[in-house]
């Protein structure tokens, strides 16, 4: 094998890990140009944040159909990417499929230090969204309920009725018990 050859052989194979530690990490990876545009969306992106993988190419992130936390998250997005610094963690809605993504991306140089544009990753995390609202409106319901406290096992209303535990871990009330 010439030099040349060998060259190209670990290339390829840093180029194979590099996109097997990515599918490992990631649900898709994407790249952007120097004006945002999406260049490259893996096909694993289909059926997340868009339907197919080509959807997104040729667009930025900010007129695709994704929903953003707030103006102010969207302005200061833009200015992150203007100051040529990486980012993690943008929480954005599909408006398409409705699914919730987390994006981390990174700028990209060429040898002379100009920028090329932005590449990264991103994940569904429709699955812990849907759980946190779960979580929200559980703790909603749970404040609207009755305000009166519940018997501890005394049968005390009070909210911290002293208990003792014996030496058996039998618990018994310490207190007398108030009237209902």
């Amino acid at each position: 094998m010439t030099g040349k050859n060998a060259t190209e052989e670990r290339l390829r194979e840093s180029e194979q890990r590099f996109r097997s530690l990515t599918e490992l990490s990631a649900d898709w990876y994407w790249e952007q140009d120097d004006r945002y545009r999406y260049t490259y969306s893996s096909d694993s992106a289909a059926g997340h944040m868009v339907e197919t993988g080509s959807e997104l190419i040729g667009r930025t992130r900010f007129e695709a159909e994704f929903d953003w936390p707030s103006d102010q998250a969207m302005r200061d997005h833009r200015a992150t990417l203007d100051a040529r610094r990486p980012f993690r963690d943008l929480v954005l809605r599909s408006r398409k499929t409705g699914r919730w993504g987390l994006s981390s991306g990174e700028p990209v140089f060429d040898a002379g230090g100009a920028f090329k544009g932005y590449r990264g990753v991103g994940r569904d995390i429709t699955d812990l969204k849907t759980v946190e609202e779960q979580l929200r409106e559980s703790a909603n319901a749970g404040s609207a309920t009755s305000r009166k406290p519940r018997a501890n096992s005394c049968g005390n209303r009070t909210p911290m009725a002293p208990i003792r535990t014996s030496r058996r871990g039998s618990a018994t009330c310490s207190a007398t018990r108030t009237p209902n």
